[in-house]
C-alpha cells in the first residue's frame, strides 16, 4: 500500500497512529524485495572472494560503518543496510559491471547503481575525514615511543622514527578537454594519472591518505599541498622540535624538515650509505600498504572504468583506502607482521571519533 495513501487514513480517521506506523514498515519491507541474494547462503570463501571480509566480520563491519538496517536511495529505492554494503564492497572488489551485479543481487541495474553511489558518499562523508588529520585518539604519545622504539630496534639509525610517507598514484582514462590531459599527464610514466599522499604506520594502517591531486605534480608538492607538516606541527603528540619531535621518513623526493627526514643523497660517506640502505629497507613497507590498498580493491586500478569529472574518483581511493584499514584491524597485514605491531582493534580505530572530528 502507498504511504500517502496511508497518511491520508490517518488524518481522516480510518487508522491511528500506531496502525500507521506498523503498514508504513511493511510497506517498507514489500517494496524491499531482496530478489536472489541472500549473504548467509554463502560460503566464507565466497565471502572472502566476492566482499574481501567474511559474514560475520561483514556484520561488525554494518555497525561500524552505521549502515542503516534499511537504506534508501534518491529514488526511494528501499534496500537492507546489509545488502548495500555488500554491493559497496562487491563493486570496489572488482571491475564488476552492473549488469554482473545483477545476477548476484536479483536487482536492476538503475537501483544497484544509485545504491553504490548512496553507500559511498554515506562512507565518505562520516568517516573518510579521518584519514586527513594526523591527531587521532587511537595515536598517542605512548604509541609513538612503541613506534620509534620498534623502528629503531629493526635496524634504523633514526631513533625518533614512527612512519612512512610516499607517494602514489592510479592510472586513469585519457580527460576530454586538453587542459585536464595536460595537468594530469606525467611524462615518466607517459600516462594520465591521479595522485595522492600515505602515510604508513608500523601496525599496517595507512592513517593519512591526501589527495586526489594532478598526475603532472612532484611528491614533494603533493606533501606540502596536502598541510601534513603543518598540523604535525601544531600537534601536541607530534612535538615540533627536532630533538623531542617525532617525524617519518620518505625517499628522496622529499627535503628534510623537522617532520620528514630523507636519505643523504650527495657526498655520501660509508655510515650514510650504509643509514640509506638500512632505511630503504624499512620504507618498503609504505610500499605494501599501497598494494594493499590496490589488490582487495582491484577496482581503483581498473583503467576503462575511472574516467574523470564523470565518476568520484578521490572517493573511490579514499574509501578503499579506510576500508584497508578496517581489514587491517580486523585481520592484520604483512607490515603489521613484519615489524611486530598489532594493528588497533576496530573499537580503537574508531574511538571518539565524533568528539574528535568536531575538535580538528
Amino acid at each position: 500500500m502507498d504511504k500517502k495513501l496511508l497518511v491520508i487514513m490517518c488524518e481522516e480517521g480510518d487508522i491511528d497512529e500506531e496502525k500507521l506506523v506498523i503498514l508504513g514498515r511493511l510497506t517498507d519491507q514489500a517494496k524491499m524485495r531482496p530478489g536472489d541474494f541472500d549473504l548467509y547462503k554463502l560460503s566464507r570463501q565466497d565471502c572472502l572472494e566476492d566482499f574481501r571480509f567474511s559474514s560475520h566480520q561483514l556484520e561488525i563491519l554494518k555497525e561500524a560503518l552505521e549502515f542503516p538496517d534499511i537504506m534508501y536511495t534518491d529514488a526511494q529505492n528501499v534496500i537492507p543496510g546489509m545488502e548495500a554494503l555488500c554491493i559497496l564492497l562487491r563493486r570496489l572488489a572488482y571491475p564488476n559491471r552492473l549488469c554482473d551485479l545483477e545476477k548476484l543481487f536479483g536487482r536492476n541495474r538503475s537501483v544497484l547503481s544509485r545504491c553504490f553511489n548512496q553507500s559511498l558518499k554515506h562512507v565518505h562523508d562520516k568517516f573518510c575525514w579521518r584519514l586527513s588529520t594526523p591527531v587521532q585518539p587511537w595515536i598517542s604519545s605512548n604509541t609513538l615511543s612503541l613506534w620509534a622504539e620498534t623502528v629503531s630496534q629493526k635496524g634504523s639509525p633514526y631513533d625518533r622514527c614512527t612512519g612512512f610517507v610516499d607517494g602514489t598514484k592510479t592510472e586513469i582514462c585519457r580527460p576530454l578537454d586538453y587542459a585536464t590531459q595536460n595537468i594530469c599527464y606525467t611524462g615518466h610514466k607517459k600516462e594520465h594519472d591521479l595522485k595522492y599522499t600515505g602515510v604508513m604506520t608500523l601496525c599496517g594502517i595507512m592513517y593519512l591518505m591526501c589527495g586526489p591531486e594532478p598526475g603532472s605534480f612532484h611528491d614533494a608538492k603533493l606533501l606540502y599541498r596536502s598541510e601534513i607538516l603543518n598540523m604535525m606541527k601544531e600537534s601536541r603528540t607530534w612535538p615540533p622540535t627536532p630533538e623531542t619531535g617525532y617525524y617519518l621518513y620518505g625517499d628522496q623526493a622529499y627535503k628534510s624538515t623537522p617532520q620528514v627526514v630523507d636519505p643523504v643523497r650527495y657526498n655520501a660517506s660509508p655510515l650514510e650509505t650504509a643509514c640509506n640502505t638500512a632505511m630503504k629497507t624499512l620504507r618498503i613497507s609504505v610500499e605494501w600498504g599501497f598494494g594493499k590498498i590496490g589488490n582487495p580493491f582491484f577496482f581503483n586500478k581498473a583503467l576503462e572504468a575511472l574516467k574523470l569529472g564523470l565518476q568520484p574518483l578521490g572517493m573511490y581511493f579514499r574509501v578503499a583506502t579506510l576500508l584497508t584499514n578496517y581489514h587491517t584491524c580486523l585481520n592484520g597485514s604483512q607490515t603489521s607482521n613484519s615489524f611486530a605491531v598489532e594493528p588497533p582493534t576496530l573499537a580503537e580505530y574508531l574511538e571518539n571519533y565524533l568528539e574528535d572530528h568536531i575538535d580538528n
